[in-house]
């Protein structure tokens, strides 16, 4: 029905409806727009955090290399003779060189789930883009609508 044939009572209806609507449609694009935000603050601390990681890592990594590479050779350890050599030969070999790659892998663990966050965090606001876009396109009908029940 065209505004020209309704009846005041039937345009007064339809503009509540549609103030209503619109006034839905409003809050909800605000609560996803602070989702939005919320998420881009965390991925820009999350992406701190890795910069922080990847440094750490190559740090570790370039210990883990050097403890490596000293317990490989045997000038190191040609000086000493007996037990104690072969005790301390065997522990930064065994026991301080597999710390530092365990330590070298803990940190790949922690990067993977700090990038699966951002990634995750990432398509949620790319989901809450559309949703926000779809929303804003509703509003601007609406307010079309409106407009013209006023007129």
């Amino acid at each position: 029905m065209s505004n020209s044939n309704m009846t005041d009572d039937q345009r007064a209806q339809e503009l509540s409806n549609a103030r209503s609507k619109k006034s839905r449609y409003e809050s909800q694009k605000a609560q996803k727009e602070s989702k939005y935000n919320s998420n881009s603050n965390k991925i820009n601390r999350l992406k701190g955090t890795k910069r922080v990681l990847e440094e750490q890592k190559s740090i570790a990594k370039g210990g883990y290399k050097s403890m490596k590479n000293y317990a490989k050779d045997e000038a190191n350890f040609s000086n000493w003779t007996g037990a104690q050599r072969d005790h301390t030969h065997s522990t930064i070999e065994g026991t301080i060189v597999s710390d530092y790659n365990s330590y070298v892998d803990r940190i790949d663990d922690v990067l993977d789930a700090v990038n699966n966050e951002i990634t995750r965090l990432q398509n949620e606001n790319l989901r809450l883009n559309g949703d926000i876009l779809g929303l804003a396109s509703a509003i601007n009908s609406l307010a079309n609508t409106i407009r013209n029940l006023l007129n």
